[in-house]
């Protein structure tokens, strides 16, 4: 409730910080208030010291406190803090009360230690800065050359003024310190005189007089203040209280990060070119044909998936187009235009409508894709139908022209001369830490070009059907009849970094907004597991995020303020440790986007685990066999996302033009039921883009 009131009375999203410090502050610079662990205190108390320091955020300068001597600060600060608590009370009445029964409070208790002081005896700065804080309730003297500056402070609208007055009072001061330190001339040679009868008890009535008016010498200490900040410190902050730590998440630059897709096709090229360069050494054959070989196996897999896909793409398209036509005829409607129809005028004494109507059709809004894909290595069993996938999602986009971006992520080692130059990232205390070795693999863009595309295409089905091999040599001893045939293999699978690549998105997508006036962007997310763990940066160096600590750990976004309490570890969540709703909730508040999940996952006991994750034992079970019946599932709002689609992961999302298969069916019962299975499966393999087809047509 406290932030909220900072920031109400801020009239701005400040950021608030609960530190365990002695007293509460505010950075005009950074403009970042920070209020300590306070135990005890009453919430008159609590609103006198934001009020007070939220003054300092409205009225109070970045610069210009730094550039003065200690002795000026401490003048400056007792008469700022008088100029923006009266302002404060012009600007929010209903401070009035709080700041007359706070100061009350601290008065009572002895908080600015003068209850066994004569305050007439204080120095000035005392007594100025005792006037402006208990001068409603409590009488404080000053002399006849003081009253003016009293006056002045009282006055005083604007920091030049303030900074004018602090000159004057450092002068005054000045020389009222010069003159006790030097007293008239007469004074001193009649003392001289008397030296020898200067006995003990002149002496002593010296030191006396002295101790009195210790004080008083002292012009430039403000001892009142002092001492309020100490007992605050002492007596209402709770040093045993649990420290808060805040973790920084914010837009950093992704380019550095990325790897071009013109870069990612050259990659292609010169492994092709070093593969048959080291063939050639061995005696492998001639140039010209190993080149053609490599050309006509990838050129016959892309030909077989556009055979596979284009009719159903096509289809889709279509399907788009009826979608969107009819969402707009439900959504037009008829107005008069103020007109008179010629044709119902003969009517005017039978009939009221003789305007002429216009129909309003709903205004479109420009959409826009952005998706990455998980190249970890897990995804090897699925990576044949995701690449399929993506190609039949970047067809359908290039067909309806919506502007799209698709990346993979990965922590592989990419080859220097291919990487773009790194910049360094700040990591200060409390930074969260994307590794250098998260990085994106720009696969399409609307940018490329058709020859570009199909080379592309034609690369990654050569890189899964490498995978492919693999798996049957794994599983057949080794046995294959594609021996004679060469693969990619300069891209690899290696872990999930899904947490850097949600952060690389922010600014992505911003600038993907920027670039294509995409009014609605979609975030797709293709994984099939949790994501990497992400450090921040502690006092004492990384600590893993999320990972049990003694203190409270805060993610706070930097661009929205936005704040998430990460109470506890994640260990039982869908996805482990990694904490990656939080990085999905900032990414959609910030970009204001959809953000959605399609997890394949082949494990049964893992899917029954998400379930069981997000919803109560008997619901779980229900809503696991269903999608064990039709194979996927879609939840709302699970780990943040807009839209989360559980999909069983193997054969059910390869991309296939037979409905039934070779195989025969003797009876009625036995076609009828390969037909049901072979549609569902269909349904599967289709359900990313029929999905996204949703999102979009409205």
């Amino acid at each position: 409730m406290i932030d909220k009131l900072a920031k109400l009375l801020a009239t701005e999203n400040i950021i608030v910080e609960h530190r365990n410090s002695i007293t509460a502050s505010f950075d005009t610079k950074n403009r970042i208030l920070t209020l300590p662990m306070w135990k005890d205190t009453t919430h008159t108390l609590e609103t006198l010291l934001v009020g007070h320091e939220v003054g300092h955020a409205l009225y109070t300068p970045d610069s210009g406190w730094s550039q003065m001597a200690r002795q000026k600060q401490i003048i400056c600060n007792v008469v700022e803090d008088a100029r923006i608590e009266r302002k404060m009370k012009i600007k929010y009445p209903g401070l009035r009360r709080d700041f007359y029964e706070g100061y009350k409070e601290l008065f009572d208790k002895d908080f600015f230690k003068v209850k066994d002081k004569k305050i007439e005896t204080m120095n000035f700065l005392d007594r100025l800065n005792l006037h402006f804080k208990i001068g409603a309730f409590q009488s404080i003297p000053f002399e006849e050359d003081e009253k003016c500056f009293v006056d002045d402070v009282e006055n005083a609208k604007t920091w030049n003024q303030i900074i004018d007055i602090t000159n004057r009072i450092f002068d005054f001061l000045k020389k009222k310190e010069n003159d006790l330190d030097y007293p008239p001339e007469d004074f001193r040679e009649d003392k001289s005189k008397d030296s020898d009868r200067f006995d003990q008890e002149d002496q002593e009535d010296s030191d006396e007089l002295n101790q009195e008016n210790f004080d008083e010498k002292d012009q430039f200490s403000c001892d009142t203040q002092t001492a309020m900040d100490d007992n605050i410190a002492e007596k209402l902050i709770d040093d045993k209280s649990k420290p808060f730590f805040y973790v920084n998440i914010e837009d950093i630059e992704y380019k550095d990060k990325t790897l071009p897709y013109t870069n990612l096709l050259q990659m292609f090229r010169d492994q092709k070119n070093e593969y048959i360069n080291s063939s050639l050494k061995f005696g492998g054959g001639v140039r010209e044909d190993l080149i053609s070989k490599i050309a006509k196996q990838n050129k016959v897999s892309w030909n077989k998936f556009l055979n596979v896909n284009s009719k159903v793409v096509s289809y889709l398209v279509k399907e788009f187009e009826m979608k969107k036509a009819a969402d707009h005829y439900i959504r037009q409607r008829e107005a008069k235009t103020g007109v008179i129809n010629c044709n119902k005028l003969h009517a005017y004494t039978i009939i009221d409508d003789i305007f002429k109507k216009t129909t309003i059709l709903p205004e479109s809004k420009n959409h826009g894709l952005v998706l990455f894909v998980d190249f970890s290595g897990s995804m090897s069993e699925n990576m044949k139908g995701t690449i399929e996938q993506l190609l039949c999602l970047t067809l359908f986009c290039r067909r309806v022209n919506i502007p799209h971006r698709v990346y993979a992520f990965t922590d592989q080692n990419i080859r220097e001369e291919y990487m773009p130059k790194t910049s360094n990232i700040s990591n200060r205390v409390g930074d969260i830490i994307v590794r250098d070795e998260d990085k994106l693999l720009e696969l399409f863009t609307e940018k490329m070009r058709n020859n570009q595309f199909s080379e592309m295409g034609e690369w990654l089905l050569n890189f899964a059907e490498g995978l492919e091999r693999y798996k049957f040599r794994k599983y057949y001893n080794n046995k294959s009849d594609d021996s004679d045939k060469w693969y990619s293999s300069c891209i690899n699978l290696n872990s999930t970094p899904l947490n850097s690549s949600l952060i690389y998105a922010r600014k992505l997508i911003m600038d993907f907004k920027k670039q294509t006036n995409a009014q609605i962007v979609n975030c797709v997310v293709l994984t099939d597991g949790d994501s990497n763990t992400n450090s921040y940066v502690g006092e004492l160096g990384p600590v893993g995020f999320g990972y049990i600590i003694r203190s409270k750990l805060i993610a706070r976004d930097i661009q929205t303020k936005q704040e998430i309490v990460i109470e506890k570890s994640t260990m039982d969540s869908a996805y482990g440790q990694g904490n990656t709703d939080v990085f999905v909730e900032f990414l959609r508040n910030r970009c204001d986007v959809n953000v959605i999940c399609y997890r394949i996952e082949n494990s049964n006991s893992r899917i029954r685990k998400t379930f069981r994750d997000a919803y109560k034992s008997e619901i779980a079970e229900i809503n696991y066999k269903k999608m064990r019946k039709q194979k996927y599932f879609q939840m709302k709002d699970f780990m943040k996302f807009d839209d989360y689609f559980l999909i069983h992961g193997g054969e059910n999302i390869n991309t296939e033009d037979s409905l039934l298969g070779d195989e025969i069916h003797e009876t009625k019962n036995t076609l009828m039921k390969a037909f049901m299975k072979a549609n569902i499966r269909r349904g599967v393999s289709r359900v990313l883009l029929s999905k996204f087809i949703e999102k979009i047509a409205v």
